[in-house]
């Protein structure tokens, strides 16, 4: 796991293979990785849909979700018809 520090690395592209949902809030995300329960719904929660590009997947999950296939990098949102990821895209991972 990374600790807090590590998660404001730089931002990368990415197009979601499955559903998605996490928190973009830097201080909700040091704050989780710190280990405080703080409840979903104060989160503030963003939801990705199968096939978006996004840019503010938490660096502390940008790992496990490329290694589990979650998510594929990309360039920029021009390079999201480039990437694909497996076809299976009705699963919804939650990170938060």
């Amino acid at each position: 796991m990374k600790t807090a520090e590590q998660v404001t690395e730089p931002v990368r592209w990415f197009k979601a293979v499955v559903g998605l949902s996490y928190p973009t809030n830097p201080n909700i995300i040091r704050r989780l990785v710190a280990g405080e329960d703080i409840p979903v719904e104060e989160r503030g929660m963003k939801d990705v849909k199968p096939g978006e590009v996004v840019n503010d997947v938490p660096a502390v999950s940008q790992g496990w979700l490329l290694e589990s296939n979650a998510i594929v990098a990309v360039n920029g949102p021009e390079d999201a018809d480039e990437a694909n990821g497996p076809e299976d895209a009705d699963e919804v991972i939650d990170d938060g």
